[in-house]
């Protein structure tokens, strides 16, 4: 039996979830993931992911953090 898994992402986790999601299908597109390195893809992804958030939020202030 599949055991269901229940989540609670927070609107910043699922934006970063979506980026790391279409980092993965193109080096999935390109060729560059298999049963091998699946793992290590994805960790690459989700911190490829983080480093652009961080270089987005960094450059972009919204109005309610202008002070």
């Amino acid at each position: 039996m599949i055991k269901t898994e229940y989540m609670n992402l927070q609107p910043t986790e699922i934006a970063i979830l979506t980026s790391a999601s279409t980092i993965f299908a193109a080096k999935v597109s390109s060729g560059r993931v298999d049963a091998d390195n699946e793992d290590q893809a994805m960790e690459e992804c989700v911190d490829q992911a983080i480093k652009l958030a961080k270089r987005v939020e960094s450059l972009v202030k919204t109005q309610g953090e202008m002070g």
